[in-house]
């Protein structure tokens, strides 16, 4: 959202979400396969000229007995990395919230 009111120069309050890394479905986080989530990030790319994927620090962290642990989930991170890597080797430029910001600014 972006707003137009005396006391800001167009600010951005909020980028909604396009695609989520992991989704909570009947109680727990569940993994988006690797292929879906760059699937729907070629799709905003072709639609809206640009995607957002929400990431949580609970994306990474272990499940146990439906539970997440302080321990970190490797298999969640090399997921992570592979996406990132997928995108670079597409030439698509990858920002932070507050690089999107200023970028604009």
């Amino acid at each position: 959202t972006i707003t137009n009111s005396p006391s800001s120069n167009y600010n951005i309050l909020h980028m909604p979400e396009m695609t989520d890394f992991s989704i909570f479905y009947n109680g727990t986080w569940v993994k988006v396969p690797v292929r879906f989530l760059l699937s729907d990030i070629d799709f905003d790319l072709k639609k809206y000229g640009y995607s957002v994927v929400m990431l949580h620090p609970h994306n990474f962290a272990t499940q146990v007995n439906g539970t997440l642990e302080d321990i970190l989930d490797y298999n969640q991170l090399q997921s992570l990395s592979s996406i990132i890597e997928a995108i670079k080797n597409k030439n698509i430029k990858i920002m932070t919230f507050s690089e999107a910001i200023s970028s604009i600014s």
